[in-house]
């Protein structure tokens, strides 16, 4: 993939940030950032050249697991990674 367009969904600010600034030290080329599910689907919708999509799994609004389902429905070949804070013990 090669200087791709990267969206980050995440409710936390600085989670969004840290992730930007790495993607941007690594060489992707635009990265986009929403707060919940409802701005990122707006945002897959708007953007064609996106390639991938970091999404949290617990954000208020909509949930990535919602999300991701909505996004299958506009953009099935879109590559998501699925981001959580959640502990699983």
């Amino acid at each position: 993939m090669t200087n791709p367009t990267v969206l980050i969904v995440d409710d936390e600010p600085a989670v969004r940030m840290t992730l930007a600034k790495f993607l941007e030290s690594i060489g992707v080329k635009e990265v986009l950032e929403a707060s919940n599910g409802d701005e990122a689907l707006e945002k897959v919708r708007a953007r064609p050249d996106l390639k991938l999509v970091l999404l949290d799994l617990k954000m208020p609004v909509k949930d990535g697991l919602k999300t991701l389902e909505e996004i299958r429905g506009v953009r099935p070949e879109l590559k998501v990674a699925m981001l959580t804070g959640y502990p699983f013990y």
